[in-house]
C-alpha cells in the first residue's frame, strides 16, 4: 500500500503516456546493445584491424597489419608503418609509450617522448629472444612483458631498458619443455598469467620471483584470457572450451563450458558479463546462467557488428567494447545497453499514466502511476506491484 498523500502528490502531476527505458543488463538475454561503427568513413580503416590498446591519456591505438594508428575520439592519424613485417601485439606502458610486437623483427617501441617507431634492442649482450612476439602485457610496476614463439618471456624495464628473460625450465623446473605461448594477462593484484597452446598456465605473483604451473590438458589450446570480477581467471580455447580457474590453486572451476565456435577474444565487462569474440561473431555469457547468449542485433543496420571472426576484444576505459571484426571494421557499445524498449508493468492490458519515475540506491526502477500504483523493477528484473490504499 502506498501512503495517501503520496497518491494525491502522484496525481497532481503531468500525466505521461508510455514508459521508455534504457534496459539494464540484467541478463544477456534481455539486454538490447546500440552499436557505433568506428571510421566508417575512411573505407582504408574499415578491414584488418587486429589489435587495440589504449594509452593513459585515453587516445585509443590500433594496428592493421603493418600500420599503426592513434585515435583521438574524432580523427585517426595513422603514426607508422612498417616495410615488411606485420604487428602481432599491441599495448601501452604506464608511461604512455606503445609497445607492438613483429612476427619477424622482435619488439617495436613507439615512444612518447620521440613520436617515433622504432626497434627495441636492451644495452646489454646476451639477449636470447625469439623474434616473433605472440602477447604483451604491462604489470602494476610498469614493466613490459613479452613472450615469444620459442616458450620463452622477457620482463622488461622501459626505463633502464635492461630485460630478463625465463625460459621453460624457469616457467615449469618440474617438466621443462618448450610450449608456444599465446596469451598474457596482468590481473588486478599485479600477477602475471601465461598461457599456452599446450594447456599449460603459468602464474607469478606480484613480488614473487618464481612462478607457480599446472597443465590443465592438451585439449586445452588456450588462446585468451580475462580476469573476473570476483578474482578468477577465464580461460578460453581455440577449440571453443571455456572454464574459469582459481587464482590460489589454479585449478579448474567446473564446468568447462563448450562454444559452438571457435573463440578468438574474451574480456569481461564491469557488469560481470563475458564477452566472448569467436569466429561467427560474439557472444556474451553470465556466468550463473552458463550460457552463451548471441548479442541481438539490428541486421538492417550499417553499425550493426558482423558475424564475422572476431580479431580482438577491447574495453576502455570508459566501459565501451570496441570489436574488431574481420573485413566489417570496428564497432563499439556500451556496456550498460543503450536500446530502449517500451515496458508495461503489469500484464493486464493498457498502463495507467506513467506520473513518476526514479532509481533508489540499491539500482531498483520505481514507477509510480496515476491509477494503478507503485511498482518496483529490481536490478534482476523482479517485479513487485504496490496497490492503491
Amino acid at each position: 500500500m502506498i501512503p495517501g498523500n503520496t497518491n494525491r502528490l502522484l496525481r497532481r502531476l503531468a500525466p505521461c503516456v508510455v514508459l521508455l527505458w534504457a534496459t539494464l543488463p540484467a541478463g544477456a538475454d534481455e539486454t538490447s546493445y546500440r552499436f557505433h561503427r568506428q571510421f566508417a568513413e575512411d573505407s582504408s580503416l574499415i578491414s584488418d584491424v587486429l589489435h587495440l590498446a589504449q594509452d593513459p591519456q585515453g587516445f585509443v591505438w590500433f594496428t592493421q597489419n603493418r600500420t599503426l594508428h592513434r585515435y583521438d575520439g574524432t580523427r585517426v592519424l595513422t603514426v607508422a608503418a612498417l616495410k615488411r613485417d606485420q604487428f602481432t601485439a599491441l599495448t601501452s606502458d604506464l608511461a604512455g609509450n606503445l609497445w607492438l610486437g613483429t612476427d619477424t623483427s622482435g619488439l617495436q617501441v613507439w615512444e612518447a617522448s620521440t613520436q617515433r617507431l622504432e626497434p627495441w634492442l636492451p644495452p646489454q649482450g646476451g639477449f636470447s629472444f625469439a623474434n616473433n612476439i605472440t602477447a604483451l602485457t604491462v604489470d602494476g610496476d610498469g614493466f613490459l612483458w613479452a613472450a615469444s614463439s620459442g616458450g620463452r618471456v622477457a620482463r622488461i624495464d622501459p626505463k633502464s631498458r635492461k630485460a630478463e628473460v625465463f625460459g621453460p625450465s624457469d616457467l615449469d623446473p618440474t617438466e621443462p619443455r618448450p610450449v608456444s605461448i599465446s596469451a598474457l594477462l596482468t590481473t588486478r593484484s599485479g600477477d602475471i598469467w601465461i598461457g599456452s597452446l599446450e594447456g599449460k598456465i603459468f602464474r607469478r605473483r606480484t613480488g614473487a620471483t618464481e612462478f607457480d604451473a599446472v597443465d590443465v590438458g592438451a585439449d586445452w589450446n588456450i588462446v585468451a584470457m580475462a580476469e573476473s570480477r570476483g578474482g578468477e581467471i577465464w580461460v578460453g580455447a581455440r577449440n571453443g572450451r571455456l572454464a574459469r580457474v582459481r587464482a590460489e590453486s589454479l585449478a579448474l572451476i567446473p564446468p568447462t563450458l563448450r562454444s559452438d565456435a571457435e573463440i578468438t577474444a574474451l574480456v569481461e565487462d564491469p557488469q560481470g558479463h563475458l564477452w566472448i569474440g569467436t569466429d561467427l561473431g560474439v557472444k556474451i555469457l553470465q556466468p550463473e546462467s552458463s550460457r552463451f547468449e548471441p548479442i541481438h542485433t539490428d541486421p538492417e543496420s550499417p553499425d550493426e557488428p558482423s558475424t564475422d571472426r572476431v580479431r580482438t576484444l577491447f574495453l576502455d576505459q570508459s566501459g565501451l567494447v570496441w570489436i574488431a571484426a574481420g573485413d566489417a571494421g570496428v564497432s563499439t557499445t556500451s556496456t550498460r545497453a543503450s536500446a530502449f524498449k517500451q515496458w508495461q508493468p503489469r500484464d493486464r492490458g493498457p498502463t495507467a499514466p506513467v506520473m513518476a519515475i526514479t532509481v533508489s540506491q540499491d539500482g531498483s526502477l520505481w514507477v509510480g502511476t496515476y491509477e494503478d500504483g507503485l511498482i518496483r523493477r529490481s536490478p534482476l528484473g523482479a517485479m513487485r506491484h504496490y496497490g492503491r490504499d
